[in-house]
């Protein structure tokens, strides 16, 4: 248990995570998890203003709101192509990429959605060390502005377990990150115990008999074979006499 404590803690680098990423997810309208698939660049071939990096999206669950089609398509203002380019800005997706994105408006001529939340919209999965997947959480300020390596300054990054975010979503009242780890610590112990009292009891509309109504069952069920025996003695003995 020291262990799972230890490590929440340093995933959460000292940071008030929880909080902000609760505000975080109680906006959001719609929130999915799948995979990123090749994203594609289009522009109008005037104004450079208009061009748009399209990411089609595979959907496989949703954590919070309406579940939308199974292929949904995001679109981020920006990109490069025909030898025009502007900076992209907000979440970027690479193909292959596990996330967990907020979606934001959809546009009804194409049915594409925009990452609400710019870049702190969108959550790469990832494994740490032990095989757990977790998400990196952006702290403080918006780094849309910024390049897609870089830091934007006083912003921090707090990493998370997926299934804490899983459990914010679905409304839990988490306090911070060491407050999940000993709730996940818990549980193995509770589901034991669980387990064991639903063995324990009788069956429905049965009640389990002390252990001193066996003793008297017993003991009666002795001195009845007693009686019989002394009763079929006597009466073969009358027989022989």
């Amino acid at each position: 248990m020291a262990e799972i404590l230890g490590s929440a803690v340093a995933w959460a680098d000292d940071d008030d995570v929880v909080g902000p990423l609760r505000e975080s997810i109680a906006a959001a309208a719609v929130i999915v998890e799948g995979e990123a698939e090749r994203p594609d660049v289009s522009w109008n071939g005037a104004d450079a203003a208009t061009i748009r990096t399209y990411t089609p999206f595979a959907v496989s669950r949703v954590l919070k709101g309406t579940e939308p089609a199974a292929h949904i398509l995001l679109r981020q203002p920006g990109g490069e192509v025909g030898g025009a380019s502007v900076m992209t800005r907000g979440a970027e997706f690479s193909e292959g990429e596990e996330a967990i994105v907020f979606l934001g408006t959809r546009d009804p001529r194409d049915g594409s959605y925009d990452v609400s939340g710019g870049r702190k919209g969108k959550f790469i999965v990832q494994r740490d060390d032990s095989g757990r997947r977790v998400l990196d959480v952006r702290l403080g300020a918006d780094a849309s502005a910024y390049g897609r390596a870089e830091k934007a300054p006083g912003t921090g990054l707090a990493r998370v377990p997926v299934e804490l975010f899983e459990q914010l979503a679905a409304g839990a009242r988490v306090e911070s990150v060491a407050d999940f780890a000993r709730t996940q610590a818990r549980e193995p112990n509770a589901s034991r115990v669980s387990k064991t009292s639903e063995l324990e009891q009788p069956a429905a509309g049965l009640t389990a008999p002390p252990a001193r109504s066996y003793l008297r069952v017993l003991l009666g069920a002795a001195a009845l074979a007693a009686l019989v025996t002394v009763a079929w003695l006597m009466r073969r003995r009358t027989r022989i006499g």
